[in-house]
């Protein structure tokens, strides 16, 4: 059946743009502050790098821009992203790592290291 279906779409890969110079000024633009851009690209883009390099993850396990852009009534702000880490990502990294939980409370750590 998956390649059936596979045969009769097209695939586009959107890779993260979390690092992108482009997604900073975008999120600057709607209200988010430097600091906090920074914060998420900085952290995100380590993580990132993380989960590529692991064997059993890779390109396809990245975690994408899309989590951190702002809704029509949303702030990001240092807040807001520690909540994104705890509901969204954290989850996350607990399915990918389920047999690493050492390596999930690391990653915990560094994510929200001072916010």
């Amino acid at each position: 059946m998956d390649y059936a279906l596979r045969r009769r779409f097209a695939f586009f890969d959107v890779s993260s743009q979390i690092g992108s110079e482009g997604y900073a000024t975008y999120l600057i633009g709607n209200g988010v502050t430097k600091d906090v851009v920074e914060l998420i690209q900085n952290r995100i883009q380590k993580l990132n790098d993380a989960i590529r390099d692991d064997s059993n993850l890779g390109h396809g396990y990245l975690i994408g821009h899309s989590y951190f852009v702002p809704q029509a009534s949303e702030r990001v702000d240092a807040e807001r992203y520690r909540d994104i880490i705890e509901t969204e990502i954290l989850p996350l990294l607990r399915e990918y790592w389920f047999d690493k939980p050492d390596e999930v409370a690391k990653w915990r750590e560094r994510l929200l290291e001072d916010v």
